[in-house]
């Protein structure tokens, strides 16, 4: 492993790995570099531009088809409402929320049930409430048996 060669690199800069070994955790796809010289940045990129979809698109209410089209796509959400919060993880605190078109529709788990994602109880995030208005972007996946927005950004709407 290589934590210092990850942790240096910025959003946007264009990397070649090789050799690395590719493995699952957590129902994600990873590439684990083998040593640090297997982390060669060769480059930069523009950030791909978010797909605005509508909601009804993603979750649970969604077909199969639709949530597959969009399946490990950079998504964005506009002005949904936050519908719920997620069951708490072992350290009590919710780690996801919910989002729908209005109160009571709980179309889309926004998180990943990950520490690092925990809505709400970090520095950097608001604790949210049942009724905000949020605009969500970041990538749909299928985990645990469910489909949910792994999020790049959440904003509170005012």
């Amino acid at each position: 492993k290589s934590p210092g060669a990850v942790d240096a690199l910025k959003v946007g800069e264009v990397v070649d790995l090789v050799p690395g070994n590719v493995k699952e955790y957590y129902c994600l796809t990873e590439i684990e570099p083998k040593t640090a010289d297997s982390l060669v940045k060769s480059g930069a990129t523009e950030l791909p531009v978010a797909a605005t979809i509508d909601v009804a698109k993603v979750g649970a209410k969604a077909s199969e088809d639709d949530n597959r089209a969009y399946e490990a796509v950079y998504i964005s959400l506009e002005g949904v409402t936050v519908t719920g919060l997620g069951a708490p993880g072992s350290d009590g605190n919710p780690h996801t929320i919910w989002v729908g078109k209005a109160a009571g529709d709980k179309q889309l788990e926004i998180g990943n049930g990950f520490k690092t994602y925990v809505i709400g109880s970090d520095k950097k995030t608001p604790n949210y409430k049942d009724g905000q208005k949020v605009n969500v972007q970041g990538f749909l996946q299928f985990s645990y048996g469910a489909w949910q927005l792994v999020p790049t950004s959440i904003v509170v709407l005012p």
